[in-house]
């Protein structure tokens, strides 16, 4: 007489199997997450940005419409619009936790020149915003501010 001997439990195969499904889940799960904080830092860097061209708006509402002429207005506007500190090219001020520098600038900055997640914002002169760059302005007191984001940059002007 041959005894039957019945085995519980799962083979090493539906184990693996098992597992490795698991683990791709938890890796597309991670990967949605990290790209759904990404764009919303970039969101709250753009809204920021706005912000920040509202308030030039009312600093020129203040200053008889003249725009920043150098860094040290630049400076003067940080420290007293943005509650930041002047200093360097323009200064620092911090808006829904994120610090920010923000810089007079002539030129469109070099990626390579700044860390895009820390927070930078630049202000141009005789510019306006031409999708997410920037165009030559009509001279009547265009300005732009460009905010780089983890992913490209954002530009706010006043038109």
């Amino acid at each position: 007489m041959k005894k039957q001997i019945n085995k519980k439990g799962f083979t090493l195969i539906e184990v693996v199997l098992v597992l490795a499904i698991g683990g791709l889940i938890f890796l597309l799960a991670f990967l949605a997450f990290q790209q759904a904080t990404t764009n919303r830092r970039d969101t709250q860097r753009r809204s920021d940005a706005g912000q920040v061209v509202s308030e030039i708006e009312n600093a020129l509402g203040d200053g008889n419409g003249t725009t920043f002429s150098d860094t040290a207005t630049l400076g003067d506007f940080v420290d007293n619009y943005l509650n930041g500190s002047a200093g360097g090219d323009g200064g620092t001020f911090e808006r829904n936790n994120i610090q920010y520098t923000i810089e007079y600038r002539a030129d469109i900055p070099d990626g390579e020149e700044v860390d895009s997640g820390s927070g930078y914002m630049a202000v141009f002169r005789d510019r306006v915003c031409q999708g997410n760059g920037m165009t030559q302005g009509n001279g009547n007191g265009d300005y732009a501010v460009l905010a780089l984001l983890e992913k490209g940059v954002a530009c706010r002007d006043n038109q």
